[in-house]
């Protein structure tokens, strides 16, 4: 605690897989069994270390090894970290130059938007968030397709959790909220 804060760790989304027989799960492994056709896609962007993480257990599930000539862009350090896990044969990695910003802005000025343009990217991600970075690669040009590889949802609303918020919404403190779909969470969850 260098400033002296107290913190407390409220988690307002679950993360996991997508149901086994869904339309998501079909279209993953679709997804996954395109990247196997030579340059189909010029690269695959994750968007987190859950995109990457689930991408790839899926991937294993299917017998699927990641192809050398497909690059790979990542958001930040914590998916740099991540992608260290899993074998992606020796493919061009890209990621924002600057550790301390890690979003689609910081990785798009990596990008050769010329050299993208008129060829086809996959965005794994979960099954919903932002579409910054979709609408910036189709703005120059570039075929975007993205993929769910994981769900977010709302953890249960248990006694205990009742009384967490209620503590917390209760007393003098801060918030940091890492996404809009938790700060969601909690709007509902705290009504």
């Amino acid at each position: 605690m260098p400033l002296g804060a107290q913190v407390e760790l409220l988690p307002l989304l679950e993360i996991s897989a997508l149901a086994p027989d869904s339309s998501a799960q079909a279209q993953l492994q679709q997804r996954l069994q395109q990247l196997q056709q030579p340059n189909r896609y010029a690269l695959v962007a994750f968007v987190s270390p859950n995109a990457i993480a689930h991408c790839f257990a899926a991937m294993a599930a299917l017998g699927l090894q990641w192809p050398t000539t497909t690059a790979i862009a990542v958001m930040g350090a914590g998916s740099r970290s991540t992608l260290q896990d899993y074998p992606t044969n020796g493919a061009a990695i890209f990621a924002p130059l600057d550790i301390n910003r890690s979003d689609s802005e910081t990785l798009l000025q990596v990008l050769d938007l010329d050299q993208l343009r008129g060829k086809e990217v996959l965005i794994v991600r979960g099954q919903s968030g932002r579409e910054f970075l979709a609408d910036a690669l189709q703005a120059h040009g570039v075929q975007v397709t993205q993929v769910a590889a994981y769900q977010r949802q709302l953890p249960k609303l248990t006694l205990d959790l009742r009384q967490r918020l209620r503590h917390l919404l209760r007393g003098d403190c801060w918030w940091l909220i890492s996404s809009s779909e938790a700060l969601r969470g909690l709007m509902k969850n705290a009504a």
